[in-house]
């Protein structure tokens, strides 16, 4: 079964499901109270290692196919304007103090408002994620390329982070950073 576009779209199906059904489900805080956050965030992180070394090797591995479509310089116009956005948003994402990444919970308790490309979006890394993925799909795309497009994996994982770190009991701070964030994204767009 390696060297399949099955093998692919399997280890591409284990790798978000795992993120979704540990990530948006009752299984996360079992998992943590029974084993502790810093034995749970290391074997969860090696989990999706290991699952993300499947993807690259399975990607590797598997007949590329026929070309799916050509978009020819009009592709290459949507990379060039796309690329620099989406390098700003998980360059952003990784600079600044992030509630959302592993082990920022304690930024809730301190009342840090949301600051820098936070004030955009709430997962700027995963965003800029999605639009590279977005640009690269824009070009020449194969079956291959788009079963592993890197669009899949950080648009779902926006979308549960979303709905997992804005529990609707959450603490007040984060609602209203959140709101914050919106309304000052929203703002901006109206500006334009």
């Amino acid at each position: 079964m390696t060297g399949t576009i099955t093998h692919l779209a399997i280890a591409i199906g284990l790798f978000v499901g795992s993120h979704v059904l540990i990530s948006s489900t009752a299984l996360r805080p079992m998992l943590i109270a029974a084993l502790g956050p810093g034995t749970y965030r290391g074997l969860y992180s090696l989990l999706q290692i290991v699952l993300l070394v499947w993807v690259v090797f399975a990607f590797r591995d598997a007949p590329p196919g026929p070309p799916l479509w050509w978009t020819g310089s009009f592709g290459a116009a949507v990379a060039v304007v796309l690329m620099p956005l989406a390098l700003l948003l998980v360059v952003g994402g990784l600079s600044q103090p992030n509630p959302n990444a592993v082990g920022g919970e304690r930024l809730l308790e301190d009342g840090v408002p949301a600051r820098g490309a936070l004030r955009i979006t709430r997962n700027p890394m995963l965003w800029g994620l999605a639009l590279w993925g977005l640009a690269h799909l824009a070009g020449n795309v194969d079956l291959r390329r788009l079963h592993a497009g890197p669009l899949y994996s950080p648009l779902s994982s926006s979308l549960i982070l979303g709905r997992v770190t804005v529990p609707a009991d959450g603490p007040e701070t984060l609602r209203r950073d959140v709101l914050l964030a919106t309304g000052h994204f929203l703002s901006t767009l109206n500006d334009l």
